[in-house]
Order: structure tokens, then C-alpha cells, then sequence
């Protein structure tokens, strides 16, 4: 489906594969299921809400679960989702050298 500036009102809108256009959603539920994404270009939202069920429901539970593990599978589900940066790979320390040993000049006294 296709919509352009179109208004939507207390509607319940299924979007998986949908494109959407300059439209204004309303007190609607927006729905998506884990099929194709939506396309929501210039679209306004007013006291809507999100349901994910099916596919979309179940990853969110299996990325839920691995935040509350913690560890790697947190940071894993953190960087794929943009919210954190990939770790940064120290710098190797540079070499410690002792000061060189300095002999009187026998030239001067």
C-alpha cells in the first residue's frame, strides 16, 4: 500500500511493507509484524503507539534477554542498534626507555 498526506485516526495501521508519504497518524496504533519495513517519510505522529507482534515481538524479547545477560551479548545488541560505539582497540604502550648514562667529559674541569 501506498499512502500520500493522508490522515489516519484512531486507526489501527498494520505498516510492514507499507510506504507512507507527508501522512499524519492520530491516536493510532501502528503495527508491525517483522515482515518488510515501512517507509515513513515526512509523517507526523500524535498519541500513537507501537505493537510489535509476530517475528518483530519475538526479536525484541531475544534482544531484551540479551541486554539483562549483560556482558559481550549487551554490547553486542548496543552497538547494533547504534546506541553504543564499537570498543576501541588500545594503543600499544610506547617503550619505556631509561635516560642515558651521561659520562663526565674528561675535557672540561
Amino acid at each position: 500500500m501506498k499512502a500520500k498526506h493522508c490522515t489516519f485516526r484512531n486507526a489501527t495501521v498494520h505498516v510492514d511493507g507499507h510506504r507512507y508519504h507527508g501522512c499524519r497518524f492520530e491516536q493510532c496504533r501502528l503495527v508491525y509484524s517483522g515482515g518488510d519495513l515501512p517507509s515513513l517519510i515526512d509523517c507526523e505522529f500524535d498519541r500513537c503507539r507501537w505493537t510489535l507482534n509476530g517475528a518483530a515481538e519475538r526479536t525484541l524479547r531475544l534482544m531484551k534477554a540479551m541486554v539483562e545477560r549483560g556482558g559481550a551479548m549487551r554490547g553486542l545488541v548496543e552497538r547494533s542498534l547504534g546506541l553504543a560505539s564499537a570498543p576501541a582497540i588500545p594503543e600499544p604502550a610506547a617503550p619505556v626507555r631509561a635516560p642515558a648514562k651521561t659520562r663526565p667529559d674528561k675535557n672540561l674541569h
